[in-house]
């Protein structure tokens, strides 16, 4: 008969317990630095950052005009969870990303910004499971958009201004140095190297000044209105590295000549127009658009014909010999293709909320209509931030109509000034022709910016309620005093040598 088993000495079992434990420390220790820790864990990491940054921007479209919160919430979750996938493995990750599912609740918050502390750790809605099993949320285009644009271009190459420069552009002969004379009123410190056409000259992009600049990108696009993300890397990186030079030594001369009462501070250059998509990669802070305007027709028949001289080829390549008989349409092409390019990017670039600019449309002839121009000098006030108060600005715009100046040193008074608007009647007459084709040349600018037919802009986004400019009231000497220089300074401008790029 065979013995019963004895039973083992306490030993024995001390001996399994020790070879169990070993057994299954060995295994959580190895399978830990081999399946999770070796080189492919990096791209699950850098995976889920991405899952995450959309799932983000599909949770924050329902707050479209929030972009700071995007921004903020953006940050903190990519900056939560690169911390825990430093330091967790995979499984500790979606464990994270399942408990996290009070986000929206987060965002739709009245105060959601009070919650900022918390974003991080509530970084996730149960789609992001999802996610990661294949059902990528899509990225917007607007977000792509932004995205490539701001990947261009490395932080070392931008210039960071503190702030938003105002930059001040137009085809050549809209006004421009009136705008300046305006804008010095309320306050920009404007960096001007030529008293006479209170331009910057753009030395600083090569020893041709701004055509250097302008023509590249001119080569490429054809207009003002392109994408800079779909242009040639040799250009963008020559282009930054000229326009970096540039903007800064403007900032450093406005720096210098900073004083307590211009701390926004600005630059004109007609030309700078054609360069408005660069401007918004260059300046990662923003800037301030101000488009000066003047009816294309007047300007065909302009005395001062350079850009169509400089540029009309390098951006119609086919079209000089077209207009042989009728020289004046080449200026209104140039006139519509640039500034229509202008206004077309702006909006599409604000509809978007792609873009940290700012851009205001200034007509000339609203400047010397006594109605108009207080509530045009109102709006630029608020635009810039002006210093002076709503009643000062609106007195500016009340001031005398021949402060704004004129490339034409022997018109005198009020009547003169007015002699350079509408003139193109009388340069037409009865030139059935002429008149049809720049009419039909120019005809989407002359609708858009309110020439064809007549009518008032509409200001109402600077310009709050009851802010408006009350015509009835009389404004001081003081507050006249802040309006126009004296004829004699007006007339030293005229004298000046000749305009130029």
């Amino acid at each position: 008969m065979r013995n019963k088993a004895q039973p083992r000495s306490p030993g024995v079992w001390i001996g399994i317990g020790c070879l169990l434990v070993l057994s299954i420390y060995t295994y959580s220790h190895y399978h830990t630095r081999f399946s999770f820790h070796q080189p492919n864990d990096q791209h699950l990491k850098q995976e889920v950052l991405q899952l995450v940054q959309q799932q983000m921007r599909k949770e924050l479209r329902d707050r479209p005009n929030d972009q700071h919160l995007k921004q903020e919430v953006l940050q903190a979750v990519q900056q939560h969870m690169r911390k825990e996938l430093h330091d967790e493995v995979a499984q500790q990750v979606q464990h994270e990303l399942a408990k996290l599912s009070h986000f929206k609740h987060y965002v739709n918050d009245s105060s959601p910004v009070q919650e900022k502390q918390n974003l991080a750790e509530r970084a996730a809605s149960p789609l992001l499971v999802e996610s990661l099993q294949g059902e990528e949320a899509p990225e917007t285009r607007g977000e792509q958009h932004e995205r490539e644009k701001r990947a261009l271009l490395k932080p070392h190459e931008t210039v960071q201004t503190g702030g938003k420069p105002v930059i001040v552009g137009g085809s050549d002969g809209s006004g421009t140095r009136a705008v300046v004379l305006l804008l010095q009123r309320l306050g920009v410190n404007m960096v001007i190297e030529d008293r006479g056409t209170l331009d910057v000259h753009g030395e600083q992009l090569g020893m041709g000044g701004w055509p250097d600049a302008v023509n590249p990108v001119l080569h490429e696009t054809h207009g003002t209105d392109y994408d800079v993300t779909s242009l040639s890397s040799n250009l963008i990186r020559e282009e930054s590295r000229r326009l970096k030079r540039f903007l800064s030594t403007m900032q450093d001369r406005a720096k210098r000549q900073r004083t307590p009462q211009h701390s926004t501070w600005g630059f004109k250059a007609p030309i700078s127009m054609s360069l408005v998509p660069f401007w918004d990669i260059m300046l990662p802070t923003g800037f301030k658009f101000v488009h000066v305007l003047r009816d294309g027709r007047d300007l065909a028949f302009s005395r001062n014909q350079s850009p169509v001289q400089k540029f009309y080829n390098v951006t119609f390549t086919d079209s000089w010999a077209r207009w042989k008989h009728l020289p004046p349409v080449r200026a209104m092409e140039v006139w519509e293709k640039w500034n229509a390019g202008v206004l077309s990017w702006a909006h599409r670039a604000l509809d978007g909320n792609a873009t940290l600019v700012e851009y205001i449309v200034v007509r000339s002839e609203d400047l010397i209509d006594p109605e108009r121009a207080p509530p045009v000098v109102r709006a630029l006030a608020q635009f810039v931030n002006s210093p002076l108060s709503a009643g000062q600005a609106c007195c500016i715009g009340r001031g005398p109509a021949e402060f704004l100046g004129s490339h034409q040193g022997n018109l005198k008074g009020t009547g003169g000034v007015h002699q350079r608007y509408g003139k193109w009647m009388r340069e037409v007459g009865d030139n059935s022709e002429l008149n049809s084709t720049l009419h039909s040349v120019g005809k989407h600018a002359l609708e858009a910016f309110g020439y064809l037919p007549d009518k008032v802009l509409d200001y109402s986004e600077f310009l709050g309620k009851g802010e408006a400019c009350d015509i009835s009231d009389q404004c001081s000497n003081e507050a006249r005093s802040h309006v126009a220089p004296s004829r004699r300074g007006i007339m030293m401008h005229h004298r000046a040598r000749p305009h130029r790029f």
